[in-house]
């Protein structure tokens, strides 16, 4: 084995040339090992590589002086994330206990609300807008819609209304003017136990013999009518 004189490389006895620079192997070569340090072997792109010459070159600097540029600004990046994130849980939690605190408050306010309500209309009956109309329409003087001849009804006035309702004040117009119910027992026997009814013969109950807005109510409790019977 034998090294050569300009790498000190080894390469085999008989090698003419230096297996690792191309060196012509002579005289000069040694079969022993050179008394020096042996050189650098080449990298993968040729040279040797060597830390303190890299830092050396004024390009490489630049480089590591960025790179650490860049990881003191991530990690001041990252470190104020971290005190954001902190600082927002605590303004949550702080949040929280404020809305806890103001539900509290407000429940002990409608506890006690409901307390003086529950006191207040204690014993009393409470009657529905339906049961109201339906005790009204007992008495012997009471009239659905007194107007119904010369005001037009709205979707307001018929909103409660059942279906029986709604037939009663559709015949009221007509009951008005005396007229004599002969189909229908139910609405026949209703009318005859008010007072302000009187039959009138003379009355048929023909268009002609109502004014326009008698006309548009009639037809307007009828579309009410149908659509509850749907």
């Amino acid at each position: 084995m034998s090294y050569c004189a300009e790498c000190g490389a080894k390469n085999d006895d008989d090698a003419c040339f230096c297996a690792s620079c191309g060196a012509r192997i002579g005289v000069d070569s040694v079969k022993a090992a050179p008394a020096g340090p042996v050189p650098l072997q080449k990298t993968i792109t040729g040279y040797p590589f060597s830390f303190v010459a890299w830092l050396k070159d004024a390009q490489h600097k630049k480089m590591l002086v960025a790179a650490f540029v860049i990881i003191v600004v991530l990690g001041v990046i990252a470190a104020g994330y971290s005190l954001w994130r902190v600082e927002q849980a605590r303004k949550l939690d702080s949040s929280d206990a404020s809305l806890q605190e103001t539900a509290t408050t407000t429940g002990a306010s409608n506890s006690g609300v409901a307390g003086n309500s529950e006191g207040t209309d204690s014993g009393r009956d409470q009657v529905s807008v339906a049961e109201k109309i339906a005790q009204d329409m007992k008495a012997p003087d009471y009239v659905m819609f007194p107007e119904s001849s010369n005001q037009l009804l709205t979707d307001t006035d018929v909103e409660q209304l059942n279906v029986w309702e709604l037939q009663v004040a559709r015949n009221e117009i007509y009951a008005r003017h005396g007229y004599i119910f002969k189909k229908n027992m139910d609405i026949k026997s209703y009318f005859e136990n008010k007072s302000w009814y009187h039959e009138n013969p003379d009355f048929k109950g023909a268009d002609s013999e109502l004014n326009q807005t008698e006309i548009d109510n009639v037809r307007f409790i009828q579309a009410k009518e149908k659509s509850l019977n749907q």
